[in-house]
């Protein structure tokens, strides 16, 4: 099957899910051909990439474009995926009369940890709302119009994007799949498994983007707070890569009164991640993002804040969920999940990591073209 990929923010080598979806199905022997804009940080590599002229803002995932239809159009899909429908890249195939015919499947991840969407109680926050939805709510709208079938990727997510939709469109079909995790890199291995010589390691992974610093920064408070009631607790950080972001959490860090037992580590591949997740214990993570997932995979117990990932685990088994805004919850609950998994046995983790296979893209794959009877 020819299949098209568009996505305003793909980049080979990353953990996105498009990047994820366009190797697994290529792996499968289907065609696969992803469409982006033309922009210097997207480098050629498998699967194919075609990158597309696009007017816009990379640092905001935002574009403009009408060369992509027509492109898509030589290209013949039997089926389109369509990523991030808010970034407006790929609006003019939704609209492409010529491709109407072409079963189209959008993706969106809308959540609270964003913002508060339709529940804004501030004025700031109903501005940021109204500011979403005029800017990127066309390419929502025409996603319910056009797509045989929206993936949601939080349970949060269905409900947030109705509130978006004129009421006529309300009905579009939106139904909640994980955002996963590849089932070959970040599949648990005991051989693998490097265990700390009398410590509990925490890790916390993400992208140093801008609209990402306010959660990291709690995170690493609630770390730092932690310490000082679990003294074999220690963490890694991974993410840092040298920008404003980077040098807020490392000053955050450096305040604390446990800086010496936090380990900064730069931007790592798949492969890099999976090491760090096997050489820890336990994984705390405050927003959605497929690192989440990858960690489950790897069995690692998780501390959760509630909401938009309370479906991921099985509490108290696979981690905990914490109340979303309380930060002496996420610290005490990461005290708690640190003399949980301190001496628990070898087993505990590979039956964790056995449960998160249902987070698997392989088997999220089988159930989204089932789905739209592909």
């Amino acid at each position: 099957m020819r299949i098209a990929v568009i996505s305003g923010s793909y980049q080979p080598g990353r953990s996105y899910q498009e990047n994820i979806w366009a190797e697994q199905l290529a792996a499968r022997g289907h065609v696969v051909r992803v469409y982006t804009p033309d922009r210097p940080a997207v480098a050629d590599a498998p699967p194919a990439v075609e990158r597309v002229a696009a007017l816009g803002v990379a640092t905001r995932n935002l574009y403009r474009t009408r060369a992509l239809a027509p492109a898509v159009r030589l290209f013949g899909p039997a089926l389109i995926l369509w990523f991030g429908p808010p970034q407006g890249f790929g609006v003019d195939v939704a609209r492409d009369p010529a491709l109407a015919g072409v079963p189209l499947v959008a993706f969106m991840g809308q959540n609270r940890a964003m913002q508060p969407f339709e529940q804004a109680t501030t004025p700031r926050d109903r501005l940021h709302a109204w500011a979403y939805r005029a800017v990127r709510g066309p390419g929502v709208v025409w996603a319910a119009r056009r797509a045989a079938l929206i993936v949601a990727n939080t349970p949060e997510t269905p409900a947030i994007v109705r509130a978006m939709l004129p009421a006529a469109l309300r009905d579009a079909r939106i139904e909640a799949f994980p955002l996963g995790f590849d089932p070959v890199t970040f599949a648990y291995d005991p051989a693998r498994r490097r265990a700390p010589d009398g410590e509990v390691v925490a890790v916390v992974s993400s992208r140093f983007a801008p609209d990402k610093a306010a959660t990291l920064r709690r995170v690493v408070d609630a770390l730092d707070a932690a310490m000082g009631a679990a003294p074999r607790l220690r963490a890694v950080v991974v993410g840092f890569d040298g920008g404003e972001t980077s040098r807020v959490i490392e000053r955050r860090i450096a305040q604390g009164r446990h800086a010496a037992r936090f380990e900064r580590r730069g931007f790592v591949d798949r492969a890099g991640l999976a090491a760090v997740f096997h050489a820890a214990d336990l994984a705390v993570f405050a927003r959605p993002s497929i690192s989440a997932q990858e960690a489950l995979g790897t069995g690692l117990y998780a501390v959760l804040v509630d909401g938009a990932m309370g479906a991921l685990i099985e509490p108290p088994v696979d981690g905990v969920l914490v109340p979303a805004g309380d930060d002496r919850a996420l610290a005490a609950a990461i005290v708690e999940a640190a003399g949980r998994v301190a001496d628990e046995p070898a087993s505990a983790r590979a039956e964790r990591a056995e449960r998160a296979r249902r987070l698997g893209y392989d088997r999220i794959i089988d159930a989204v073209l089932a789905a739209v009877r592909c």
